[in-house]
């Protein structure tokens, strides 16, 4: 019995392998199944080897090479910090939709479509962190003028409804020098911190802390005593402060302040702000960017930002679930992570907000989960 049960195993195998070679490898005439078409040529431009610069930083490698037949594009990144990404893209046959599968050596994983149009690809989707943050993402990368790539990346936690401000990673040939390139930027260098002057006292454990550190800046919370830094605060932290003039600024810069730097509630602070107007649709509106950093760990945070004229409220917006720490790829321990809030007003609003040299007034409050 044993050996007649060899002898059916070994027909069994030896029927089946010509099966499989036939399946797995096409005749000379059939036609190669991912042929080559306008999606496949504009993705085979990023095969090769580029150097990857961040601001004026080079700050990894990145190798893309086409696998399987052109059947997919393989994606290998080394960060300076050690981090190492892979990445697989490849058209799904029943969509025809060209889609990513990512992961990192952090634990984050992703998953995007991609999107042609004439003058670049469009990326989006989500990643995901091992401590279960989701981050959705969208990316447009284009041709460089001179060789390489640009892109342009924005990050959501609040699942799309607002978006930070863009980072622009720049992808450059091997033989260009990475030291004499700048990633583009619309945002001015920061103002320098005025000078703090002595805390207000304490109020009562009842009554809310007013405590000024500078003539444009008031904080309405409770003080921490027992807490490190510059001027503590306890959570919930409302900062008003005053904007200004956005009218006459060149296209395309924003007005920035760094008078928040000095205030903290529970390790998380605001080093930078920026102010822009912008119109969009026939829709205008005031954009804000909000840098926030935490010292250590990591932390979720609610942002909610209003525009006040004589003390009343004319638009207001708000971010929930922000994620600072290391938690993903974008967020730089030093300088913090930046998060746009876009507050619609309409036109002639607008304008009056700022006439006769009038200065709007804006009031954060940050909330640590």
């Amino acid at each position: 019995m044993e050996s007649v049960g060899r002898s059916r195993l070994l027909v069994a195998v030896c029927l089946a392998l010509p099966v499989a070679v036939a399946l797995a490898e096409p005749s000379d005439a059939a036609p190669a199944p991912c042929g080559p078409d306008d999606e496949y040529a504009a993705l085979s431009a990023w095969v090769g080897e580029w150097q990857i610069v961040e601001g004026d930083r080079l700050v990894g490698q990145v190798q893309l090479r086409s696998i399987l037949g052109g059947c997919a594009f393989e994606q290998v990144s080394q960060r300076t910090d050690g981090t190492e990404e892979l990445g697989l893209i490849y058209r799904d046959p029943l969509t025809g939709r060209w889609e990513q599968r990512w992961v990192s050596s952090l634990g984050h994983t992703g998953s995007f479509e991609l999107a042609f149009e004439p003058d670049g690809v469009t990326i989006s989707g989500e990643i995901h962190t091992p401590e279960g943050a989701r981050t959705q993402v969208r990316s447009r990368v284009k041709p460089r003028s001179g060789g390489g790539f640009l892109e342009e990346l924005e990050l959501s936690d609040d699942g799309g409804v607002t978006y930070d401000s863009p980072v622009v990673t720049i992808y450059l040939p091997p033989g260009e020098d990475a030291s004499t390139v700048r990633a583009p930027t619309v945002i001015p260098a920061p103002t320098t911190p005025p000078a703090l002057e002595p805390a207000a006292p304490t109020a009562p454990a009842d009554e809310p802390q007013v405590a000024q550190s500078s003539p444009r800046v008031t904080a309405r919370t409770k003080r921490n005593l027992d807490a490190p830094g510059a001027i503590p605060m306890q959570s919930p932290m409302t900062l008003e402060f005053k904007l200004g003039s956005l009218t006459d600024l060149p296209p395309g810069t924003s007005w920035s302040t760094t008078e928040l730097t000095p205030y903290e509630v529970e390790g998380v602070r605001i080093p930078l702000v920026m102010a822009a107007r912008r119109e969009r649709r026939g829709v205008t509106s005031l954009e804000l960017t909000i840098t926030l950093l935490r010292r250590a760990g990591s932390a979720k945070v609610d942002l909610a930002a209003e525009l006040l004229s004589d003390g009343e409220i004319v638009a207001q917006g708000q971010g929930r679930k922000i994620a600072l720490g290391k938690l993903i790829g974008s967020y730089d321990l030093k300088t913090g992570r930046p998060f746009t809030l876009r507050l619609e007003v309409d036109a002639k609003t607008f304008a009056d907000l700022f006439a006769d040299g009038k200065r709007p007034s804006v009031r954060l409050t940050v909330t640590v989960r």
